[in-house]
């Protein structure tokens, strides 16, 4: 091994809303000053965004939502600089991730039966990789924007993924149309989007008793054979509805 090593870095094992939040904690656990200097303190690291989001091939938007997002799990701390001179990022509890003892079990603990495991939510970015298709960055840092727009519900945008798969729409037009339908009808949870389709379904329903009236009179149909062998000649298109498929699918 012909790299020189001057010490090494703990990095947590912590949970993150998708892979691109974690791989920039990553970077700033990795790029953190291990002791104190003149230039930054222990655990800080200076950044200038263009330049970070040049060198992760990615836009300076995506790293900033991706900060903003790292700073709400209260997993950093960002301070911008005066004179243009960038950022300055501060790894939150950053001395005790470093230290072994943070990670050792107590011995009392070491005889405790283990836990089942408990299931993760599912992830927005993984299921569209899964089920729609290639993940590029602008789409990824929509979804993020939709995420913060539905309050962090990842379930509702999975959700509309779902309808898509569901009418072979795999495409991020068919599903971002969906998710604007509920956002600007105020559904920001699943049990608000349930609602709001069952209401959806109560007037459609009501609108078609309305228009079944009995006409009396001489414009009223003549009931005869031959009409009635003329109307089953002919079927009604099939409604292209999502209504029915979110009901099951949500």
């Amino acid at each position: 091994m012909n790299n020189l090593t001057s010490g090494y870095v703990i990095k947590p094992r912590l949970s993150f809303s998708n892979r691109f939040d974690k791989a920039l904690y990553g970077l700033f656990v990795d790029e953190a000053n291990f002791a104190t200097t003149d230039y930054c303190e222990r655990g800080q690291q200076r950044y200038v965004v263009k330049d970070l989001a040049k060198e992760m091939k990615v836009t300076a938007n995506i790293i900033t939502n991706s900060i903003k997002r790292l700073e709400s799990q209260d997993l950093i701390q960002k301070e911008t600089l005066k004179q243009n001179r960038g950022i300055l990022i501060t790894v939150k509890n950053y001395d005790e991730y470093q230290k072994l003892t943070t990670y050792q079990k107590p011995k009392e603990s070491q005889t405790e039966a283990p836990q089942l495991p408990v299931k993760s939510e599912e992830n927005t970015h993984d299921f569209y990789q899964q089920q729609i298709g290639i993940l590029a960055p602008m789409i990824a840092e929509n979804i993020n924007q939709w995420i913060d727009d539905f309050d962090g519900n990842q379930e509702v945008i999975i959700a509309a993924m779902k309808v898509a798969v569901e009418h072979n729409a795999r495409n991020w037009k068919y599903i971002e149309a969906i998710l604007k339908d509920w956002h600007g009808k105020n559904a920001r949870t699943m049990d608000d989007i349930r609602a709001l389709e069952l209401e959806k379904r109560r007037k459609k329903r009501n609108g078609q008793s309305k228009g079944k009236v009995q006409h009396y009179g001489r414009s009223a149909q003549r009931s005869t054979q031959e009409s009635e062998r003329k109307q089953s000649d002919f079927h009604k298109p099939v409604e292209h509805n999502i209504d029915d498929s979110i009901n099951e699918l949500l």
